[in-house]
């Protein structure tokens, strides 16, 4: 399912889910404001779970992120 998202919210996501950095590391690496780091972190979650509404799971179950304090 991730790599049906666009590339801008693949970024986002694997930066900040997978590499687990915070909003502001995210946003100097992808040279964007945080808040858009931050929009696009949200859009992508609410992406996954369209796509994975019709097999059953919840996003949350499989996104989960790891909040660290910028």
């Amino acid at each position: 399912m991730i790599p049906t998202l666009p590339p801008a919210y693949r970024e986002v996501l694997a930066l900040c889910v997978v590499e687990k950095m915070t909003y502001g590391e995210a946003a100097r690496i992808a040279e964007e404001p945080e808040g858009t780091i931050r929009s696009r972190l949200h859009r992508a979650k609410a992406m996954l779970a369209e796509r994975l509404a019709p097999a059953g799971l919840e996003a949350a179950n499989v996104v989960r992120p790891r909040r660290r304090r910028s």
